[in-house]
């Protein structure tokens, strides 16, 4: 596991066999298929937290997690990104909520970034030194699923169904070192959860009225 991580910082390209590494490619223009591919999965282990282990697309849910992002609004911090297993010392990624306005204060390695939600349309800005702007929100044809896309509209990343046991998988179709990974990684995680936080509030409210 440790040099999984020094390939992912030197831009060696990820493969779709046994050979891949985590890092960017190179080369200029549109990529033809992703560059990265992660296996989103429900962590090992039963907390009141929202835990999901990521790995690298093909490697088996038994394997250790090279990710693992923690999230609820009760906990401190309330979004986490472990390198490796959730543990204090692994912690590389972190945010918080705010109960006064639809910004999230996000660090990933020291780095400082935010993810705000628009209140009319539900998507999230994210807004980072290594990203520049991009938007997350549901596909614009069928109102659903996650895609992140730049300031032109191009199709940066998005979350896909992984083909079994409701596992899902993270498709990123540009370069990008170390840093950039991790940061998609968390607004990624972080974006799924605001969804799902926003999803309940509304479904409550509108049990409470039809049982008024």
């Amino acid at each position: 596991m440790p040099g999984v991580f020094s390939q992912l910082l030197s831009g060696s390209s990820l493969k779709d066999d046994s050979n891949w590494g985590l890092g960017g490619g190179g080369g200029g223009g549109a990529p033809s298929g992703p560059t990265h591919v992660f296996s989103l999965g429900s962590a090992r282990g039963g907390s009141s937290i929202n835990a999901t282990s990521i790995r690298p697309a093909g490697y088996p849910p038994t394997a250790p997690p090279l990710y693992t992002f923690t999230g609820a609004p009760h906990a401190k911090p309330n979004m986490a990104l472990y390198y490796g297993e959730a543990s204090p010392a692994n912690l590389v990624g972190e945010g918080k909520l705010s109960s006064f306005s639809s910004t999230s204060q996000m660090r990933v390695r020291g780095m400082p970034f935010t993810l705000r939600m628009s209140q009319m349309s539900g998507s999230i800005t994210l807004e980072s030194p290594v990203t520049g702007k991009m938007k997350l929100k549901p596909n614009p044809m069928t109102g659903t699923g996650l895609g992140m896309y730049d300031a032109s509209g191009n199709k940066v990343a998005k979350i896909r169904s992984g083909g079994g046991f409701g596992d899902k998988q993270l498709e990123i179709y540009v370069p990008g070192d170390g840093m950039f990974i991790e940061v998609v990684l968390l607004s990624f995680m972080t974006a799924k959860m605001l969804n799902k936080i926003v999803g309940d509030a509304v479904g409550e409210a509108v049990s409470s009225v039809v049982t008024a």
